[in-house]
Parts: structure tokens; sequence; C-alpha cells
């Protein structure tokens, strides 16, 4: 039996704009924009694991994360989450990159000028949407690994 890895995954918002990062690993993420999040730890909830990643990578703490969608796949699931940066939060000034290195990046959430993981094409319009959604998406396949413009 295969392990089912738990991931969380965050999209912060402010002023029109996304903070992401774009991936140097692992290699099949290499080049993408991604949201910000990693690994859910043993014991840990996946709000813990959401504020704890987004104080790791982007030194941004918060407890205001609203889950509103869940991706599961053949041998994972990533719990993701979505936040609008108010006073004062609207002062935050995100590092140059993250813990590992990548690249992070304010963008315009519906035209990201460099190329998205696949889900993020359905993902951000989704986490722009003010009402409250909680959207359970199956699949088949890894549609993370789907890269696209």
């Amino acid at each position: 039996m295969s392990e089912h890895r738990r991931y969380v995954a965050g999209f912060l918002f402010r002023a029109g704009r996304v903070l992401l990062v774009r991936k140097t690993h692992p290699k099949w993420q290499a080049g993408y924009m991604n949201g910000i999040g990693g690994e859910i730890e043993s014991g840990e909830s996946r709000e813990q694991a959401m504020q704890r990643e987004f104080v790791e990578e982007a030194k941004y703490l918060t407890n205001r994360w609203d889950f509103f969608a869940i991706e599961n796949g053949p041998g994972y699931e990533v719990h993701f989450f979505r936040y609008t940066a108010i006073d004062p939060d609207l002062h935050y000034v995100a590092p140059k990159v993250n813990d590992k290195g990548e690249d992070l990046e304010w963008c315009d959430p519906l035209s990201v000028k460099y190329p998205v993981l696949g889900n993020l094409n359905w993902l951000l319009p989704l986490a722009l949407d003010p009402r409250p959604i909680k959207c359970n998406a199956i699949t088949t396949g890894d549609i993370r690994k789907l890269g696209t413009w």
C-alpha cells in the first residue's frame, strides 16, 4: 500500500495581488509558480501546518487562514487556504526568497506572468470568491503536475 501524503498551500492576497513562490524543487515543479506551503507534520492540524509553513517560507504570521478547498488525488491530499490582508497587515513586506532559496513574488492572481501549476488555474479564482466556499476536488491523476501558462 502506498503512502498517503498530506499537504497545505496558502494564498495571501493584498491590494489585488497574491504572494506566490517560483518553485525550484521538487524537480517536476521547477520554474512553475505555486502557492506557499508544504507537508503536514505528524500530530499537526492542517491549520497549524498552514500557519507554520507561511512563517517558515514568507515570514508572515496570521491565524486568520480560511480553509476553502481540498484536492484529493492518488496518494496525496492538499488543503488550500486563503487570507486577504487587512490593516495593519497591508504593510507586510515579503522576503525576496523563501527559506529554500526560491523566489517569492506578488502576482496578479488572474494573470501570472510565469507558468503556474495546473491547479492554480481554478484555485486562484476560487480563492478570490468572497463567499464561504468549501470545495472538494477528487482527481484520478496528479493534476498538480499539469503546467500551464
